[in-house]
């Protein structure tokens, strides 16, 4: 038992140095955990961007791990040759030239051969084994991703590497025929002294043996990561390297010169890969790949950069252009020498300015045009869109915007510094922009008269409207692309081009009312419209008016709605209610004006459905002042009688402003004999009595009784094709308004007579029951 109470003495006493072994293996542990994070992650995280632009100084003499490879190879031979009595190689170089230092050597590289070996065969096996059944993360299977990625990896890949691979056999060959001679003059440049060949020979091969053995060792470890990977580590450094890949690509496109000047297919087929690659990963990893290439914050930095360096190239060569009036120049033959070849400095500059302004309006075109087409679905049968990618799609939709906002800033600061042609060349006629077939019956898309917008934030916007809201995009699957109406009209206003603003506030609107009010599309609530409309009129009533060539957004809103409204045929009465609710003032009864007129001339009445809409717009409206009947007189006018809006050839000047004027008085019977006289003399065309009481129902003062005493039969000429629509219109209209429809009847048994017992039914109008009645007597 002795034994047992002296061990567990001597546990007792060895416990405090157990201690302190186990602290210290802590500490150990932390300080390679601190080691390792500098060295694989913080130090290849922070010297990437340089290596970068190293790696673009020697690009021209091929990839850096090679040129490192040579470089070392030289340098490791040197420090061999110098001191050759002193390190691991003194044993090979001290060693008699022979047959003994060959066999030395063959056995040496047999070694390296077979590590070579067994390194590749291993790494192959894990990346089948890892690809076949291993996660994947972004296209790139993560288990074996750091291992094809590492710097030693790409060392093997080299072909610098593979010749000193093939040195280590062929130095010891060339050692037993090359004969023993003279020094080599310029061996001097490697050694103190001039050294003979078999000395070079012994060291490149001892340079050769340490390279590979070295790069095969590391090459060997970093395959150990495919069995235990860092997934977490592994996806951020998939991500890192995805930017910083995408970065340098940004980057070498727009750098246009006049010996390399990307074309804008090189541009299309950059973005098209990338949303490929995006569109075949799973549906979660869409937006991330996307926010770490094509849609990346930093892409739009690096383009301001560059429009930054153009820019100055520009004020430099202004400041120092010969031209300038603020630039002395005498007038000596001597003079004029000397200062030529300042001005053709200043003309390389602008014209070097001139290319980087190309690329950057080039790249940003192709981004767009990237962008919505996937939005669109017309980049491939499959869609980038399909499921739920409400994030995928608001990345795509803000690309857009900030693009097009960026173009905007880059025409705003080269307008200010004085160059107009620059800025001038991102500027198309509205009326040539591409695909303008949603632009007829715009008043400025027209035409010669058309002002110039910016080309491609006005073809962005406009294609990224219609994709959210034209009604055939994406009808079977609407899907919203994530970007708000209010977020969208909010970023068009931001624009500080005014006839680019305008052109996209009305694209944005129009879409939207044709889309979203009219189509029915579910992506957004077609209330959200007259949400900012609501705002905008009131942000009008809280400041100035301004001037004409800039207009609220409210009022282009009202135009917009009253021209969809007057061009736009059998409308649902939620939309006609929508629509209306967008309008104000005279443009209420002109609407109502033209669909009656519109409606008539199209063989057909408008019902108490239809009409319901407009009583409700009106009902706080009337009765019409005379200073709103003149206004109405005034805009009915240009707007019945324009052509655009098919009612003007059977219509008159005087027919219009007579209906107008009639809605200042009660509806009489001896106001319709004066309408039946009218339509008689050809100045009222079309309409029937039903038209006229409609016309005064929902926009007139009411109804009323002549001054003498009325005898129904003198309506007969004005109502003998109406009687019995009038009084089925007046059962209908008490669905809709029962109060005025009981005046209705009380008024049309004072005109025309009691209602008949077994009235006609008025799906037709007279004409055509007229003419049908002919067709019947024959």
């Amino acid at each position: 038992m002795e034994w047992i109470f002296s061990a567990v003495g001597g546990l007792a006493r060895a416990v405090p140095e157990i201690g302190k072994l186990i602290v210290l293996g802590l500490l150990l542990a932390l300080m390679l955990r601190i080691v390792w994070f500098m060295v694989g992650i913080w130090a290849p995280l922070h010297a990437r961007p340089a290596l970068r632009k190293v790696r673009g100084w020697f690009a021209p003499l091929g990839p850096l791990a090679q040129i490192l490879l040579c470089v070392t190879t030289v340098l490791a031979t040197a420090l061999i040759l110098r001191v050759p009595k002193a390190g691991p190689w003194a044993s090979v170089m001290t060693e008699d030239h022979g047959a003994g230092l060959s066999r030395s050597m063959l056995a040496g590289a047999a070694a390296l051969l077979v590590l070579l070996t067994f390194a590749g065969s291993r790494a192959r096996w894990a990346e089948e084994d890892a690809r076949d059944d291993g996660a994947t993360y972004m296209g790139q299977v993560l288990a074996t991703y750091r291992f094809l990625n590492s710097p030693w990896t790409s060392l093997t890949r080299q072909r610098a590497f593979q010749a000193l691979v093939i040195t280590l056999f062929v130095v010891p060959l060339l050692l037993t025929v090359v004969p023993a001679g003279p020094s080599i003059p310029w061996t001097a440049l490697l050694a103190e002294r001039a050294v003979s060949a078999e000395d070079l020979l012994t060291a490149l091969w001892c340079a050769a043996f340490a390279l590979v053995g070295s790069t095969l060792i590391m090459h060997l470890a970093s395959s150990l990561r495919v069995s235990m990977p860092n997934t977490t580590f592994v996806q951020h450094q998939i991500r890192w390297d995805l930017e910083e890949e995408s970065r340098a690509d940004w980057n070498d496109l727009l750098r246009a010169s006049a010996a390399k000047d990307p074309p804008l297919r090189i541009l299309h087929e950059w973005t098209q890969h990338h949303l490929s690659a995006a569109r075949a990963l799973p549906i979660a990893e869409r937006a991330g790949y996307l926010r770490a290439t094509v849609c990346q914050g930093e892409l739009l930095d690096i383009a301001e950069r560059h429009l930054s360096r153009a820019v100055r190239k520009l004020e430099r060569a202004d400041r120092a252009d010969p031209a300038n009036p603020g630039v002395r120049v005498g007038g000596s033959l001597h003079t004029v020498w000397r200062t030529w070849p300042q001005a053709l400095k200043v003309t390389r500059r602008r014209r070097r300015a001139g290319e980087i302004v190309d690329a950057f309006s080039r790249a940003h075109r192709a981004l767009i045009d990237a962008f919505t087409d996937a939005l669109t679905a017309r980049t491939d049968d499959e869609d980038l869109l399909d499921g739920d990618t409400a994030a995928t799609a608001e990345l795509l939709s803000r690309g857009v915007v900030l693009s097009g906002q960026q173009i905007d800033a880059a025409h705003t600061k080269l307008t200010g510094i004085g160059a107009s042609a620059l800025a001038e060349s991102l500027l198309t006629p509205s009326a040539g922009l591409p695909d303008r077939s949603f632009n007829q019956g715009r008043p400025w898309h027209d035409g010669a008269e058309s002002p110039k917008v910016l080309t491609i934030t006005a073809t962005g916007f406009r294609d990224l409207a219609r994709a959210a809201y034209y009604p055939w995009k994406r009808k079977d699957s609407p899907t919203s692309l994530g970007l708000p109406l209010t977020d969208l009209v909010e970023a068009a206003q931001q624009i500080q081009h005014h006839p680019t603003r305008e052109y996209v506030l009305d694209e944005i609107v129009t879409d939207f009312l044709r889309g979203i009010v009219i189509g029915g599309s579910p992506v957004e609530d077609p209330g959200a419209l007259e949400k900012i409309w609501t705002r905008g009129r009131e942000n009008s009533a809280h400041r100035n008016e301004r001037s004409t060539a800039e207009e609220p957004l409210a009022k282009l809103i009202e135009r917009r709605a009253f021209s969809v409204l007057t061009h736009s045929v059998d409308l649902a009465p939620k939309a006609r209610e929508h629509l209306l609710a967008l309008l104000t003032g005279w443009r209420i009864p002109c609407a109502l004006l033209h669909a009656l007129l519109y409606a008539r001339r199209s063989g057909r009445e408008l019902s108490a459905v239809q009409l319901a809409p407009y009583a409700t717009a009106m009902q706080s409206a009337t009765p019409l002042s005379p200073e709103a009947l003149d206004d109405l007189e005034a805009n009915a006018l240009e707007i019945i009688r324009d052509p655009d809006y098919n009612t003007s050839h059977f219509t008159s000047d005087a027919g219009v402003s007579w209906l107008v004027r009639s809605l200042g008085e009660r509806l009489t019977p001896d106001l319709c004999i004066e309408f039946a006289g009218r339509r008689e003399s050809f100045q009222i065309l079309e309409l029937r009595l039903l038209d006229l009481v409609q016309w005064h129902l929902v926009a007139g003062t009411g109804f009323g009784t002549s001054l003498d005493a009325h005898d129904p039969t003198l309506l007969e000429p004005a109502v003998r094709d109406s009687t019995a629509a009038l009084w089925q219109f007046s059962r209908s209209w008490g669905t809709v308004h029962t109060r005025q429809a009981r005046e209705l009847r009380f008024w049309l048994c004072y005109a025309v007579g009691p209602e008949p017992e077994h009235e006609t039914s008025s799906h037709y109008t007279w004409a055509v029951r007229t003419r049908l009645a002919g067709l019947n007597e024959h």
